[in-house]
């Protein structure tokens, strides 16, 4: 009994959570839709190729921490692992505005060199009666992505 009232205890936050699937993605790059392909070294390969714009991803929400693997413009892997908050001045049932907060891995050549770089990405969503949500946001000021979240 002692152990059954413990894993209760463990996994209730889970199940009193607002749980979320986050499935499928595309995006919109504005203004340039090529970029020239770079190899390890950061030297141009000649090469022109145009951004991935349909992301395949797969990820989840517990209440507003979200992790996601995606499938980057430059056709590689990547993750985040965000917090998503929202501000009431702009939110109705089934509109809010807000802002991801967090960190996204997968992009190697960045104005920082890292492998994690910070991710600021202002967000809008729109639910859905039955807990299915559109969310677009605007990242690195030049593209525009579209997820799918899917309440459980």
């Amino acid at each position: 009994m002692k152990k059954l009232l413990i894993s209760m205890l463990l996994i209730s936050p889970i199940a009193l959570a607002e749980n979320s699937l986050i499935v499928g993605g595309i995006s919109h790059h504005i203004g340039d839709n090529t970029y020239k392909e770079v190899d390890n070294h950061d030297n141009e390969t000649g090469l022109v190729k145009q951004y991935n714009e349909v992301n395949t991803s797969l990820g989840g929400c517990l209440d507003s921490i979200c992790l996601v693997a995606m499938k980057l413009s430059y056709d590689n892997w990547g993750a985040a692992l965000y917090n998503e908050s929202y501000y009431d001045v702009i939110s109705t049932d089934y509109f809010k505005g807000g802002l991801r907060l967090g960190v996204v891995t997968g992009y190697q050549h960045t104005p920082i060199n890292s492998l994690l770089i910070p991710l600021l990405q202002p967000i809008i969503t729109i639910n859905s009666y039955n807990g299915t949500k559109v969310q677009l946001g605007l990242m690195f000021s030049d593209v525009l992505v579209v997820t799918l979240n899917f309440k459980y």
